[in-house]
């Protein structure tokens, strides 16, 4: 039996290549990144009305103070800026906008430190207690 020759490493290749284009088939084009964010939109903000209806910690009566509302509308800002990004990073060829990036930073430094400052820590509570109230307060947001 003769001996067969090692195949090359570019041959192997070509080879790969040319089957995988004889097997190729055209897919249909995802949906505009602008339709797939508005959806999204539409999905979330159903989500958060089923939680702000059944939640018990009396949301909308917290949107009357302006520091809450700044801290909601930040996060929710950024929130989007971010689902934008990631749905445009789907289409191969897009590139990321460098500004919704930080600006997207921006809105969560802002609100993370508008919750900071908003009130004061009490610093008097051991941890035990802590961890024991903040818990559940974690778990239901």
């Amino acid at each position: 039996m003769p001996e067969v020759p090692p195949i090359s490493h570019e041959d192997h290749h070509r080879a790969l290549v040319r089957r995988f284009t004889t097997e190729l088939k055209p897919t249909r084009s995802p949906w505009p990144a602008g339709v797939r964010l508005g959806l999204w939109i539409v999905l979330e903000v159903g989500v958060l009305t089923i939680a702000v209806a059944h939640a018990s910690n009396h949301f909308m009566l917290k949107l009357k103070q302006p520091i809450y509302a700044m801290e909601v509308l930040f996060f929710a800002a950024a929130a989007v800026i971010c689902a934008s990004q990631a749905l445009r990073s789907a289409i191969p060829g897009q590139r990321l906008r460098r500004r919704d990036s930080v600006l997207a930073v921006v809105l969560v430094v802002l609100g993370t430190a508008l919750v900071a400052g908003a009130v004061p820590l009490n610093l008097a509570y051991p941890l035990g207690e802590f961890v024991r109230v903040g818990m559940p307060c974690a778990f239901s947001t």
